[in-house]
């Protein structure tokens, strides 16, 4: 899963649920989830129980507990990549730059060549 980071280092919430959906394309079990998302297993539990409420994801018991995101969930990581929210496969975070080779984005060196005309 690829970390998206903003100016100030901080993920928003609505990033970290993108990046979790990401992670749970496939049923995916919490330790999994846990080491992939780089947060605390209070703060996992958090999003997962609002994402389950949200109809984003859902649980599963057999064969084993696990997660795996919903048709809704898929609905909006879609969208929220479509809108530059997660960094996931070279898409913009939120401070323009390309999180996979850290160069600038497109738009931002168009708007350095050009200034910042309409």
């Amino acid at each position: 899963m690829a970390i998206t980071i903003n100016d100030n280092q901080r993920r928003d919430q609505v990033t970290i649920m993108t990046d979790l959906l990401e992670n749970m394309q496939e049923a995916r079990r919490l330790t999994h989830i846990l080491y992939r998302s780089n947060m605390s297993y209070t703060q996992l539990v958090k999003y997962l129980n609002s994402m389950i409420d949200l109809g984003f994801i859902e649980e599963q018991t057999e064969p084993f507990r696990c997660f795996k995101i919903k048709e809704n969930g898929i609905i909006f990581m879609n969208l929220m990549k479509k809108n530059g929210v997660s960094n996931h496969n070279g898409v913009e975070n939120h401070n323009g730059v390309d999180s996979h080779n850290g160069e600038d984005s497109q738009k931002e060196k168009r708007q350095r060549r050009f200034g910042n005309e309409k």
